[in-house]
């Protein structure tokens, strides 16, 4: 059974979802089929929150925010993939998404940065307050994926300077971007998005490969004269607080044969060494020994081949 909150709006009974910012959340649990077929049932926000808590063991949520072109189908294979992955492998926390209205179309990155932006002030009151109400000192991470991580860093950014923030601050733990869609500017030194991640998290890891064609996409035809954190190393000096973990070389050495354009932006998710990485990061919030990395130029870090 999958859990995820959901700002897309409700078209029909089932419920049935559409590619519109909903008016309000619905939560939902879902059976995911073979074929990748979501079939979801609507809870009530406080049977949704009993249910997710009482699948970890340990207190933990991570919360999943997809990207750009992600179909609820599609959000449905990754969070399975994800969270029975983390949890095979021996992780106690529970694993749920947040459901933004991605159009689940190549075309409609504009539309999609829209619904982003729009949906981004929802997701800490869809997900983390509402949990902390049922459990005071659940800790909450979230993994968040290509244009995700722009929900997530601007949901954040509207929390800094409220009633939100201290809530945050003391229960978020774990923040990791793949792929990350974002600004690479916004997380220079004490830029708003450096700030807010770090006002109202622990730490923020961002996985990021140079090869990846997708955000290549986005800085040439979306974002000119700008670099994507996905794709660029961080300048960011406060390496204990915001790290970057350069992935290039790993996927040049493991991936270099696949033909796939659309691989380079999405790997992460197949691939045993990130998992094993992510674990340790989501288990030991403040290590600094990571089996899975390599020193890297200037003293950042490196995804480890072999």
């Amino acid at each position: 059974m999958e859990y995820f909150a959901s700002r897309r709006n409700v078209s029909g009974p089932g419920p049935v979802f559409g590619n519109k910012v909903g008016s309000r959340p619905v939560f939902v649990s879902a059976t995911v089929s073979s074929a990748g077929q979501v079939v979801p049932s609507e809870l009530s926000s406080h049977a949704w929150a009993d249910r997710v808590l009482s699948t970890s063991s340990n207190g933990h949520v991570v919360i999943l925010v997809h990207g750009f072109n992600i179909s609820q189908n599609d959000l449905g294979s990754r969070l399975t993939a994800i969270r029975q992955t983390l949890q095979h492998a021996g992780y106690k926390g529970a694993v749920v998404a947040f459901d933004w209205p991605s159009d689940g179309s190549y075309f409609k990155y504009r539309d999609d940065w829209v619904d982003a932006r729009a949906c981004a002030g929802f997701l800490i009151a869809d997900t983390v307050e509402l949990l902390l109400r049922h459990r005071p000192t659940a800790k909450i991470h979230f993994i968040a994926h290509s244009m995700g991580s722009y929900v997530t860093t601007r949901a954040f950014a509207l929390a800094t300077g409220t009633a939100q923030e201290p809530k945050l601050a003391n229960s978020v733990g774990q923040v990791i971007f793949t792929g990350s869609d974002a600004d690479r500017a916004w997380f220079d030194d004490d830029a708003w998005g450096d700030a807010s991640v770090r006002r109202c998290a622990d730490r923020l890891t961002n996985y990021w490969s140079e090869h990846d064609q997708a955000l290549k996409v986005s800085e040439d035809v979306y974002h000119r004269d700008t670099f994507r954190f996905g794709r660029h190393q961080t300048l960011h000096s406060g390496a204990d607080r915001v790290v970057s973990v350069s992935c290039g070389d790993y996927y040049t050495a493991k991936y270099a044969q696949v033909v796939d354009p659309s691989f380079t932006h999405r790997w992460y998710y197949r691939d045993s060494t990130f998992y094993r990485d992510l674990l340790t990061t989501l288990r030991h919030p403040n290590s600094t020994n990571y089996a899975t990395r390599v020193s890297a130029a200037d003293g950042f870090q490196a995804l480890k081949n072999g």
